[in-house]
C-alpha cells in the first residue's frame, strides 16, 4: 500500500548508521491530511536483512510532532548487537538491511477497522562500524575443484560427469536439438522434469487482450475483423495479444528453440566445463527466425552451473510494442515445493505493480505463490527484484537460482513457481477450468525472467502498459544466472552472496 495521506521520506541513497553502540537514522514525515493531524495513527519500525525471514528488531515509536512537519530520528541501538553478529560473519558480497516504517489506525473508523495499515515505506540501510573484526564464513561450496569433470557425447546429448565420485548419473545433460539442460542431478537424482530453455511468452491477461480490434468486434458482434480494423484505423491501438499472435510470440503457439551447434570446452586446470549452445528461436507455424540465442553453460565440479544468455532479436520484433518476457522456463520435480526467496513480497507483484511490496526474505509454496482470484486465468504469481530463490524437498536438499552480479545493473530477476503451466492458464476461460492441485502432487512450472512486461490496468479496452514497463526488442539482451545445489544445512542467503564475478571461470 502506498502512503497517500502521509509521506515518510529519507535520502535517495541508503541511509548511513555510524558507530557502535549508538545508531540512529533521520527521516521526514509529511502530513497530507488537510484538516487532521496524525494522532489517530500508531507507528512501528522494523529492521530486516537479506539473511532471514525474521526481522532483526521490531518496535513501536511516537511522533514528536503530530502534524508530522518535522524530522524524525529513530534510534536503532536495540538492533545493533544482532547486526554486528551478522556483519562479523558476512559473506563476500556483504549483507543488505532494510528499515520498514508502518502507520496503523489506533481506533475503529467508519471506513476501516483498528490496526488497518495506512502508511508503509521501506528504506535501505547501511551500517558502518568503527571497529569490526570479520570472521570469514565457511563457504557452502568448495572453491577448489574436488572432482575432475568428464564429458561424454552421443548423437543427441552431451553429458558431464564428476569423475571419481562413484556417481552413475551425470551431473548435467544437454540436449543437442534444443541446446537446453535436460537433467541436473547434483545429489544423484534429476531435479528437472522438463528442459531449461529460453522463454518469451506468457498466458495472456485481460489487459493483454484489450485493443481497438477487440472492442469493435465485440461491439458489432462479428469476429475476424482484425485486418479490416487495421486498414481503417491503423495498428497502433491493436492489443498486445494480437501483435504476439501475428509475430509468433503467442502462448497458443510459442516459439521453438532449435540448436544449430553445441560445442564443449574443458578447462582441466580450473575444473570446469563450458558448453556453448548456438540456437535460434523460431515461429512455430513457419520457422521464421525471431531471436539468435547464444547460451554459455559453465559447469563447476562442485555442482554449480552458470547460465549466460545473449539474445539478438530480429527486425520483425522491433515493430511490435513489447515482447511478453525474456527469460528462462524450467520444470522442477514435484517434491521441491518448499520455496524461499529474497525479493519483493509477500504478494504477487510485477514491474508496474511492485511499489507496495517490500524487499525481504519470504517463504512460500507454489499453491501460495499463485493467485487464483482472477475469473479469467492468465499470467500471475510473479515476484520482482529477486536476487535468489530456493526450492527444497522435505529433507532440506534442493536447488537455488541465483542472480549473477557480473551480468550488469539488471542482475536481479522476476520469478514465478506455479502448479499450472502457462499453456493451461492461457487456454482456461474461467478459474473453474483449472484443476485444483496440491503442493507435491505435480511438477512445478518455474519462470525466471530477465525482463517481464508490466500488466497495465488503467483500463482493459486498450493497450495501456506504460512505456517504461514494456520490453522493447530493439537491442540485444544479456543476462546470467546460477543453478546452485543445496544440501540440508546450507544457508541459501549465504550461498547466494558467496557467488561473485571472479568465480565465473575458476
Amino acid at each position: 500500500m502506498a502512503p497517500l495521506l502521509v509521506a515518510v521520506t529519507g535520502s535517495t541513497t541508503p541511509s548511513a548508521v555510524a558507530g557502535f553502540p549508538k545508531a540512529s537514522v533521520a527521516l521526514n514525515v509529511t502530513n497530507r491530511y488537510a484538516f487532521r493531524d496524525l494522532s489517530h495513527l500508531s507507528w512501528v519500525w522494523e529492521l530486516t536483512s537479506d539473511r532471514s525471514e525474521k526481522p532483526i528488531r521490531s518496535t513501536s515509536f511516537q511522533l514528536a510532532d503530530k502534524d508530522g512537519s518535522e524530522g524524525l530520528i529513530l534510534k536503532l541501538d536495540s538492533a545493533i548487537t544482532r547486526v554486528q553478529e551478522l556483519e562479523v560473519t558476512r559473506p563476500e558480497r556483504g549483507n543488505q538491511y532494510f528499515l520498514n516504517i508502518r502507520g496503523f489506525l489506533q481506533q475503529d473508523e467508519t471506513w476501516a477497522e483498528k490496526n488497518t495499515c495506512l502508511v508503509t515505506q521501506q528504506f535501505p540501510i547501511k551500517f558502518v562500524f568503527e571497529e569490526l573484526v570479520q570472521r570469514n564464513l565457511e563457504r557452502p561450496l568448495e572453491r577448489k575443484a574436488s572432482f575432475q569433470l568428464e564429458v561424454s557425447e552421443d548423437v543427441s546429448t552431451v553429458q558431464v560427469f564428476r569423475g571419481g565420485d562413484g556417481a552413475t548419473e551425470p551431473l548435467v545433460v544437454f540436449d543437442k536439438h534444443s541446446g537446453g539442460i535436460t537433467s541436473f542431478s547434483p545429489q544423484g537424482a534429476n531435479l528437472l522434469t522438463e528442459p531449461v530453455l529460453p522463454n518469451f511468452t506468457r498466458a495472456s491477461t485481460d489487459n493483454d487482450q484489450g485493443g481497438i480490434e477487440m472492442a469493435i468486434s465485440q461491439f458489432l458482434g462479428i469476429d475476424g475483423l482484425s485486418h479490416i480494423v487495421g486498414v481503417l484505423w491503423g495498428y497502433e491501438d491493436y492489443s498486445y495479444d494480437s501483435h504476439w499472435r501475428t509475430t509468433g510470440l503467442h502462448q497458443s503457439k510459442p516459439p521453438e528453440i532449435i540448436c544449430r551447434r553445441l560445442s564443449v570446452l574443458e578447462h582441466k586446470l580450473e575444473g570446469t566445463v563450458d558448453v556453448v549452445a548456438l540456437c535460434r528461436a523460431v515461429q512455430a507455424k513457419n520457422g521464421k527466425e525471431l531471436f539468435n540465442v547464444t547460451i554459455t553453460y559453465t559447469v563447476c565440479s562442485d555442482g554449480r552451473v552458470r547460465i549466460s544468455s545473449h539474445l539478438e532479436p530480429h527486425s520483425i520484433l522491433r515493430h511490435i510494442p513489447s515482447v511478453p518476457r525474456v527469460g528462462m522456463h524450467l520444470q522442477l520435480a514435484r517434491s521441491l515445493f518448499n520455496i524461499q526467496y529474497f525479493g519483493r513480497g509477500p504478494d504477487e507483484n510485477y514491474p508496474d505493480r511492485k511499489s507496495g511490496c517490500k524487499m525481504g526474505v519470504f517463504a512460500t509454496t507454489p499453491v501460495d505463490m499463485a493467485y487464483d482470484g482472477y475469473i479469467v486465468p492468465g499470467e500471475n504469481g510473479s515476484r520482482s527484484d529477486c536476487e535468489w530463490i530456493t526450492f527444497r524437498s522435505g529433507d532440506g536438499s534442493g536447488v537455488s537460482i541465483v542472480s549473477d552480479t557480473d551480468s550488469g545493473k539488471n542482475s536481479t530477476f522476476s520469478c514465478s513457481a506455479l502448479l499450472h503451466s502457462a499453456g493451461e492458464l492461457h487456454t482456461a476461460t474461467h478459474t473453474c477450468d483449472l484443476a485444483r492441485r496440491a503442493n507435491g502432487s505435480d511438477p512445478i512450472h518455474v519462470n525466471v525472467d530477465h525482463q517481464l512486461m508490466g500488466v497495465g490496468g488503467d483500463n482493459s479496452w486498450f493497450p495501456v502498459v506504460y512505456p517504461e514497463f514494456l520490453v522493447k526488442a530493439t537491442d540485444d539482451f544479456h543476462y546470467s544466472l546460477w543453478l546452485v545445489p543445496l544440501k540440508k544445512d546450507d544457508d541459501a542467503a549465504v550461498s547466494a552472496r558467496h557467488i561473485d564475478a571472479t568465480e565465473s571461470s575458476y
